[in-house]
């Protein structure tokens, strides 16, 4: 594993363990947590198979990843309000 894919996990990671930790706080978002990990797996998988690297590209040309996007905010929307 390179260097560059060693900082990649890490700051996976990181996003992973604080968003968790803020989703906590707000109990009604704590069932997000899942999604958004498949988000940010499936968006390592395809910058690790040679995709492009940019976030707003590989979200609006991936269907997946759109989807996913996409429940984020309806689930989000119908929690908070």
């Amino acid at each position: 594993m390179s260097t560059l894919e060693s900082f990649m996990c890490m700051s996976g990671a990181a996003v992973l363990v604080t968003y968790t930790l803020y989703v906590i706080t707000k109990h009604k978002l704590a069932f997000t947590v899942p999604l958004c990990c498949f988000g940010l797996f499936r968006y390592m998988m395809l910058v690790k198979r040679g995709g492009s690297g940019d976030p707003t590209d590989s979200f609006l040309k991936g269907p997946v990843l759109f989807v996913v996007g996409a429940l984020w905010i309806v689930i989000v929307g119908f929690s908070t309000y």
